[in-house]
Order: C-alpha cells, then structure tokens, then sequence
C-alpha cells in the first residue's frame, strides 16, 4: 500500500525565511515521487505515530541539516493530481539554527535561499503553498 495512492497522504512542510526574508528552497534530483523535479520547501510525510510539529522538524532538519526552533501552522490544503490524494499543512519556521547544506544528496541537487521576487521554477505544490501564503506570487 502506498500513501497518497492507496489511502490519503498527510504531509508536512516548512516556509524557512532567513533574517533578509529570503525563502529556503532545494531543487529535486528527479521526480521520484511525482512532482516534476523543480525546486521546493523542505517537507514530507508524517509517519504513523508521529505529530505533525515532529514530522516538520524531522523532514526540515534531514533535507536541510537545519535545527528548527520556533514554527507556527499557517496553512494546509489538498493535493489532487494523477490519481494521487495529500492532504499537506504548512508550517511557517520563525526560529532555526545551522547552515543550511543538503541532508539528503540522492533526492536533493541544490539549496539556496531565494528573494520572493526572484524565485526559481517551482514545482507545482511549492507555487501553491508559496502563492497562498504570500498571496502575490501568481499561481
């Protein structure tokens, strides 16, 4: 049984903004997992028996190598697409510690921290979550 195909997938992700207010992104290897392989937030599943608050520190600190110290839930939506049901909640990272470098080589190319007006090619849940929350980027 696979999540998100056979039964709905719960995940959670992270809007890591930096003392500038630049986002934290890291672009995708392939596209393993459905998603064209485009930049994202850090995030994932929650794992059975894990809160949500656990999974987003978990995923932030293994994609990122980033410690999060402050996050508060900002939003949540579903994710409908080739056969494919997730419902994600977002969380908003106001504290963290570390230098943000990839965690994990075999899914992730690149991190970088990018300005909201110069943001590279997104992949289709990060434009979402990123144009719900700031509310200006055009989806």
């Amino acid at each position: 049984m696979k999540s998100g195909v056979d039964y709905i997938g719960i995940g959670a992700g992270a809007i890591l903004r930096n003392e500038r207010g630049q986002i934290l992104l890291l672009h995708k290897s392939d596209a393993e997992d459905g998603v064209s392989p485009r930049w994202t937030i850090p995030g994932g599943e929650v794992l059975f028996g894990e809160r949500l608050e656990e999974a987003v520190e978990r995923e932030v600190a293994e994609e990122s190598c980033l410690q999060v110290k402050r996050k508060r839930l900002v939003d949540y939506f579903e994710f409908f697409n080739d056969g494919k049901h997730w419902i994600s909640f977002i969380f908003l990272v106001e504290a963290f510690e570390g230098v943000p470098r990839i965690g994990e080589p075999l899914v992730f190319q690149d991190i970088g921290w990018f300005n909201q007006d110069m943001l590279p090619e997104l992949n289709s849940i990060t434009r979402i979550t990123i144009a719900r929350y700031f509310r200006e980027i055009h989806v």
